[in-house]
């Protein structure tokens, strides 16, 4: 049965002045939820408007404009500021890490949720699109990010390098998509309007659904 959950400043949090739907979460699929901290957290942003940081705390039913990161672009720069959310946002729950890669860009920024700093991850290989999708695989010890391109690629924590877990996949164009699920530890992925989905496993082998 579903209820609705009546929450605090979600409209102000995630509102904006002048963009075309005058909402933040255009063009985007993906929040993250850190059971830690009882959190949500959410970067992106509507057509023609500032992406924002935003978060929804469960301990105060609120949500909330966080700081922006040193890598966001400055309040007043609306031109360089756009960013839909997409499929870009990750969390790594045992280590309370919150990752985002900016549209079309091929960087990836992790924040710490304990401290509420930012950092950069190492430069990973050119050949992102516009809108990849992100998702941690525990198993697999870090970050997987699906590009749009046909490759699959794996950031490690321990080891704070990119190593490639696939090429050439039948991947491409808007809509990216990676879920990972706890149970069967595994994680799907795909392009919707390539009409193409996948299965990594833990032993790190992608299989075509």
């Amino acid at each position: 049965m579903w209820v609705e959950l009546p929450t605090n400043n979600m409209a102000a949090a995630l509102a904006n002045t002048t963009g075309s739907t005058g909402f933040d979460v255009t063009y985007t699929d993906d929040m993250v939820w850190h059971a830690g901290t009882q959190q949500v957290f959410f970067i992106g942003s509507d057509h023609g408007y500032l992406q924002h940081f935003t978060s929804y705390a469960a301990t105060s039913n609120a949500w909330q404009r966080l700081p922006r990161g040193y890598w966001m672009p400055a309040p007043t720069d609306y031109n360089n500021g756009m960013g839909h959310g997409y499929d870009h946002s990750a969390i790594d729950q045992a280590r309370g890490l919150y990752y985002f890669r900016p549209f079309n860009a091929n960087d990836v920024y992790r924040y710490t949720i304990a401290s509420q700093m930012w950092t950069q991850l190492p430069q990973a290989p050119q050949g992102s699109n516009c809108c990849d999708a992100l998702e941690v695989f525990p198993e697999l010890g870090g970050l997987v990010w699906v590009r749009g391109g046909g490759e699959v690629l794996l950031y490690r924590e321990s080891t704070n390098t990119w190593t490639s877990l696939a090429t050439g996949l039948a991947n491409g164009g808007t809509w990216t998509f990676a879920e990972y699920n706890p149970v069967h530890k595994v994680m799907v992925f795909g392009v919707a309007a390539a009409g193409t989905l996948y299965k990594l496993d833990s032993a790190g082998k992608v299989t075509r659904l």
